[in-house]
């Protein structure tokens, strides 16, 4: 998911994007049109939760959408989160589009829970922290005062109701729960954590032995089985991926490319932090940056959360005030004969390399998705067959 032609279509977005979306009203639209595909998908995910739509086979009881893994689906819920608490803080008249910004942050919340990702569940929980601790640090205006107040209050009760959970999490109201019961079971000993801590320690020997090139894109399987010297045959572990996105990074690219990989955060963090927008704007993105750091620490990407984060980024370019105008501005527009000789070339060129490009492994992705279709019902007929002698 991670490979060159995937990143270069990621730059391709961004740059696209950023170039076409220059005005603050077509932002606002723009993420508008998202935040409503991802409310689609939250009541999607309730609609699991109750038993209206099926759960994939293989999420069992956890709710995944479309998306048919509840990890990817937790993370794009989570942009659609804060994307519209960041739409709320703009509008500041229209008490029925609050409303629905609220519903829309209710909805994709409840569908966040039933899909069962601790890794974007406390992500939410962090970025919520940042977001209110930025507002009570910076929201000094008196029109701000009530919401300054409310974050210090918001703080001090996560606070509280963390330190609850901790003390209370043994009890049944709790184990009754499987959200609750999977976070609070979450230690260095647990059967999940203990696949992840293999897969760093992996990381680590590669790391050691090629601190500075890493081992190229899409080779954590190669590593693995270089430096893993045990059977790899656990039911909870993992051999493709690093379950941290820093870290596959990390693997990928060595120390370098885990630095730009951090500086991505820490340069859209800086153009939000110091932006004209409002105090709460402000708030929202920078939590869903925290959020989003927090939730790739423990697992890594997919094609939806990184759009979305390449988005976040040509946002976050918008902003800056120091962007590589002059260039384009000393740049002349071609002439009509130019365009009318330039254009079919392009065309055909463009259209050649995305064919030749894309083809191979859309083909390849179609052979993939039939395969794993045709083992899942095999398994889930397996388990039937299983369940009913167990019951006879």
């Amino acid at each position: 998911m991670d490979r060159y032609l995937t990143l270069l279509h990621l730059f391709a977005y961004f740059v696209i994007v950023g170039c076409f979306i220059t005005a603050e009203k077509r932002w606002t639209q723009f993420l508008q049109v998202s935040l409503f595909a991802s409310t689609l998908m939250g009541i999607y995910g309730v609609l699991q939760a109750v038993g209206v739509f099926q759960i994939s086979p293989l999420s069992f009881s956890r709710v995944d959408g479309t998306f048919g893994n509840p990890a990817f689906l937790a993370v794009y819920l989570l942009f659609g989160i804060f994307i519209a608490l960041f739409l709320l803080a703009l509008e500041n008249k229209a008490y029925a589009v609050r409303w629905t910004y609220g519903g829309s942050i209710a909805v994709q919340s409840v569908a966040l829970y039933f899909t069962q990702t601790r890794g974007t569940i406390l992500g939410l929980l962090v970025g919520l922290i940042v977001a209110a601790a930025f507002i009570a640090w910076r929201a000094r205006t008196p029109e701000l005062r009530f919401l300054r107040r409310a974050s210090w209050c918001a703080l001090a009760t996560v606070g509280f109701v963390v330190l609850a959970f901790l003390a209370v999490r043994e009890l049944p109201v709790i184990q009754k729960s499987e959200t609750l019961r999977r976070i609070a079971a979450i230690s260095l000993q647990h059967s999940t954590v203990q696949p992840r801590l293999r897969a760093w320690g992996i990381v680590w020997q590669a790391f050691l032995e090629r601190p500075v090139l890493g081992w190229g894109q899409e080779t954590f399987d190669s590593v693995a089985n270089k430096f893993f010297d045990q059977p790899m045959d656990e039911v909870d572990a993992w051999y493709d991926r690093a379950h941290s996105q820093f870290l596959d990074w990390l693997v990928a690219g060595g120390l370098p490319m885990l630095a730009l990989y951090a500086a991505l955060f820490v340069l859209a963090g800086w153009s939000f932090a110091f932006s004209s927008l409002a105090v709460p704007a402000r708030a929202a993105l920078l939590g869903l940056l925290a959020a989003y750091v927090f939730n790739n620490l423990v697992t890594f990407d997919g094609i939806f959360s990184a759009m979305y984060f390449w988005l976040v980024l040509a946002f976050a370019d918008s902003l800056s005030s120091s962007r590589p105008v002059p260039l384009l501005q000393r740049a002349s527009a071609i002439s009509a004969s130019g365009m009318a000789v330039a254009a079919p070339v392009v065309a055909v060129v463009v259209g050649c390399g995305v064919w030749m490009l894309n083809a191979p492994g859309y083909v390849r992705a179609q052979e993939l998705l039939s395969i794993l279709s045709n083992e899942t019902q095999e398994h889930v007929v397996t388990c039937s067959r299983a369940a009913v002698v167990a019951t006879c």
